[in-house]
């Protein structure tokens, strides 16, 4: 969290949106990001399991074992909760796939996106006190 309110304060900050594309099949969300070599980005934190896929490029990325380099093709799931930052050493082409039947792109954050860590907590903590 330190690095993305950091990264905040830079100029010339990576406008994600512009370089992100949405693609759907039947049961299937796939989000495609591409990153220019040097930008250093973070990403969002997700309520679910997600699978990444890095199509091509190098970068350095946190991972559950510390920071990697990781060249693609490269293919690999992150926990639930994971909040991933990435240095593109090259340019990179970075997807992830989500199980849904969902269109609407706001309707997919609200369903796969928490907004902070606290956030996620609480929903553990509601969850864990239906039992």
């Amino acid at each position: 969290m330190a690095l993305e309110d950091a990264l905040k304060d830079l100029p010339n900050q990576l406008e994600a949106d512009s370089l992100t594309k949405h693609y759907f099949a039947p049961g299937i969300y796939l989000r495609s990001l591409f990153i220019p070599a040097g930008s250093v980005i973070t990403g969002k934190i997700h309520r679910h399991e997600v699978m990444n896929i890095l199509v091509f490029g190098t970068i350095q990325a946190t991972t559950d074992r510390g920071i990697e380099t990781l060249e693609g093709p490269y293919v690999f799931n992150s926990k639930p909760g994971t909040k991933k930052a990435v240095h593109a050493l090259t340019n990179c082409l970075w997807m992830n796939v989500h199980p849904t039947e969902l269109t609407d792109l706001e309707e997919i954050e609200r369903e796969f996106i928490v907004p902070s860590f606290e956030a996620l907590e609480q929903e553990d903590t509601l969850c864990l006190g239906s039992q």
